[in-house]
């Protein structure tokens, strides 16, 4: 009995373990299933929420997660009004009821994010209930760019209506079946019917063009082309008279780039073309040249004068532009007239121009006047060229101007006071500058010397008549530099004497320039100051970042490095402790102790880096441990040190800076140079210690490179903030050569 009792409970143990096995089995299936579901929602674009009964959500993909800015663990604590501030329980009310009518709606609404910042959104919510419950998920887009693209859109069709309900120019809007979608109150009044008897239509109905069946066509060719068409038409208006018109016919584009409607503009030219004809009537017998210019400045008319001027056709110039006509092609010229043109199209206002041309006889001058045209709005529709031979007027002009110069100089113009002087030194011409500046008139100083009336001070006078007499006696010119105090400032003048000769070859006189340049010293000076300044503060920048880079390394090595170290040493315990019982531990241990070591040697790295220790050892060590690195890291690049005296003293900033400039030359010769040799040289000559780095490399041009190299700058910098000099010679194809010289006395004296 016992027995089988037994076998009973071990028979319901097994038939529980089975069932305990299909229950886990179908847990992980769903689990399986639900985690796919989620996956796949949150590869949607559009933010999905999951909304239980409550209003709560139950279920937020990344997507929303996105859009609100909260976490999803933040969102399924929160419900559907703490996220749009328009919901209300009657909204919600409403809703559901229309969702258990329709299953599924669509509609607009304001959403927050966690920064409370609002956003437009288009949601799609569908209804379903599950295991008894109601669920609502919504699927939510953010539409703000559609929206401002739909108000960018119709705030472009208001202004388009605005203009065009205003324009009288006769203007309508054809679709792609060539009807009429839109006609302005222009057009109606010109045909004498209303939109609703226009809309709809096409050219061949209601037409005030007296061929429609080609004006259908047109259309079709700018649909096919999309292309403008503009042409001179015919039209009847509402009381049956013909009359002249513009027509232009526009293709209006698709975002596509296909052609999705056509606009059309009329214009009654009518009075033009009377004007017009008059206008020929005039033209076509004047002498003068005249060319009707559209906007592009091409001729749409010449008259007989400029076509018999330079042996064309008429014809031959429409449509051209000048550079296009070989008789007229002059660029520069050309260039300039067009300008003037454009400036007519543009101001509205005449203007004009002096042209030369090389005809069949000889070279001609002519006065260009350019007039716009306007029509009735006062809209410039064209600009007329008239030109008119001035060619006799100009020769007299010119024989005029030559004789006028043959009597002024170039010095009564002249912004400086200028003085010639005799061989006695006194004076015999001043310009009217000069008096300005003197206050004397020219009567009162003409045949007189400096030292009878002179403006500058007495102790002057004397070196400078003798500075003439030598001018006069070498006949080689001079420049001369004269400071003195007026008024109780400092005033600088720059003289240039030259020597005048006669006709016999013999210097008769020499004549003088004075400029006035206490201005620019004054700028010099300042500027002098101010580099001054920025060099002292360069400096003492540098002298920070030197302090702050050995802080930071002392405290790498002194903190993080006997950190690391102890690290290393308590692994290494473990390991000998336990590596032994423990195979798998043991390999563990021995990759963090690796990993120790490869991160000891990163923060040597960094410390030597930052600042080498073995600066403290003198500028000799430092450099040959440079040097020894650069050859480490570049082996096939050969690098030798010579210095000259190994036991040169040199202040902390001084050997700081030349390390940092040998360490920024290796640096550029490693990057640019493709050098096979590097010679770094250190000695000192006299008060100076001077420093050279060359190699054989490739080498550069240093006026081209010089201003966008940030390394060379750097370089230059360090010198000049230690009052030394830098010179860098390069050729390309024959290496580099980086030669410093800082005096070593000055640099120990301000340590």
């Amino acid at each position: 009995m016992k027995k089988r009792g037994q076998d009973d409970l071990a028979r319901q143990n097994a038939q529980l373990r089975k069932e305990r096995d299909h229950l886990r089995r179908l847990l992980a299936e769903r689990t399986e299933r639900l985690h796919l579901k989620s996956f796949a929602l949150d590869l949607v674009r559009e933010a999905a929420y999951l909304i239980g009964e409550n209003g709560r959500f139950a279920y937020v993909n990344d997507a929303s997660c996105r859009a609100l800015g909260y976490s999803a663990d933040e969102l399924l604590q929160m419900t559907v009004m703490d996220i749009d501030p328009s919901w209300s329980l009657d909204r919600s009310t409403d809703l559901l009821a229309t969702l258990r009518s329709i299953g599924s709606h669509v509609f607009e609404s304001t959403h927050r994010r966690r920064d409370g910042s609002l956003f437009l959104v288009e949601i799609n919510i569908s209804y379903f209930e599950y295991s008894g419950s109601a669920y609502k998920l919504a699927l939510v887009r953010d539409i703000t760019e559609r929206k401002k693209v739909e108000e960018q859109l119709h705030a472009s069709e208001q202004a388009f209506r605005a203009v065009v309900e205003h324009s009288p120019d006769y203007i309508a809007r054809y679709d792609l079946n060539y009807r009429r979608v839109y006609v302005n109150p222009a057009r109606l009044k010109l045909i004498a019917r209303t939109a609703s008897e226009m809309l709809g239509t096409t050219p061949v109905e209601p037409s005030s063009l007296l061929d429609p069946s080609t004006y259908q066509k047109r259309l079709q060719t700018v649909v096919a082309t999309g292309k403008e068409f503009a042409e001179e038409v015919q039209f009847r208006n509402a009381a049956g008279e013909t009359r002249w018109g513009h027509m232009r016919i526009v293709p209006e584009f698709a975002p596509d780039g296909q052609v999705s409607s056509l606009l059309v503009i009329g214009r009654d030219i009518h009075e033009l073309k009377r004007s017009e004809q008059l206008f020929r009537t005039l033209t076509e017998n004047l002498p003068d040249f005249i060319i009707r210019f559209n906007s592009e400045c091409r001729p749409s008319y010449v008259n007989p004068a400029v076509a018999k001027a330079f042996g064309m056709k008429q014809e031959d110039f429409v449509g051209k532009r000048l550079r296009e006509l070989k008789p007229i092609s002059e660029p520069a010229q050309n260039d300039s007239l067009e300008a003037g043109i454009r400036r007519a199209f543009e101001e509205g206002q005449p203007n004009q121009y002096e042209a030369h041309w090389q005809l069949t006889d000889h070279e001609r001058c002519y006065e260009i006047r350019h007039v716009p045209e306007k029509d009735s709005e006062g809209r410039v529709v064209s600009v007329l060229g008239i030109g008119r031979d001035i060619t006799r007027l100009r020769t007299a002009e010119l024989a005029l101007r030559a004789s006028e110069r043959a009597y002024r100089t170039l010095a009564e113009n002249a912004p400086d006071p200028i003085i010639r002087y005799d061989r006695n030194c006194n004076r015999i011409y001043v310009n009217p500058e000069y008096e300005r500046v003197t206050g004397h008139k020219a009567e009162h100083v003409l045949g007189r010397s400096p030292a009878e009336i002179s403006y500058g001070p007495a102790h002057l006078i004397s070196p400078f008549t003798e500075k003439l007499a030598g001018i006069m006696d070498s006949g080689m010119p001079e420049d001369m530099d004269y400071t003195y105090e007026m008024n109780g400032k400092t005033v600088w003048w720059y003289v240039r004497a030259v020597p005048e000769y006669g006709d016999h070859g013999t210097i008769q006189s020499v004549l003088t320039i004075w400029r006035n340049v206490t201005e620019r010293k004054e700028a010099e000076r300042r500027l002098l100051e101010s580099y001054e300044l920025l060099r002292e503060l360069a400096s003492r920048r540098e002298t920070a970042r030197e302090e702050e880079r050995r802080r930071i390394a002392r405290e790498m090595h002194d903190e993080l490095g006997q950190h690391l170290t102890a690290l290393r040493m308590g692994v290494s315990a473990l390991r000998l402790q336990f590596g032994h019982e423990h195979p798998a531990l043991a390999e563990r241990i021995q990759n963090m102790l690796s990993l120790s070591d490869r991160t000891i040697q990163v923060v040597r790295d960094v410390v030597s880096s930052l600042r080498p220790a073995v600066l403290d050892a003198g500028i000799a060590a430092a450099l040959e441990w440079l040097a020894a690195e650069f050859s480490r890291m570049n082996g096939h690049i050969a690098c030798r040190l010579r210095v000259i005296e190994a036991d040169l003293a040199l202040s902390e900033e001084l050997a700081v800076a030349l390390f940092r400039i040998v360490q920024e030359a290796l640096t550029n010769i490693t990057r640019h140079a493709r050098a096979r040799q590097v010679v770094v040289t250190l000695k000192r000559r006299g008060d100076d210690c001077v420093l050279e780095v060359c190699d054989d490399g490739q080498g550069f041009d240093p006026v081209a490179i010089r201003k966008k190299s940030f390394g060379l700058a750097g370089m230059k910098e360090r010198v000049l903030m230690l009052g030394g000099k830098i010179s860098i010679a390069s050729t390309r194809g024959a290496g580099t050569a980086v030669k410093v010289s800082i005096p070593i006395a000055r640099r120990a004296a301000n340590a």
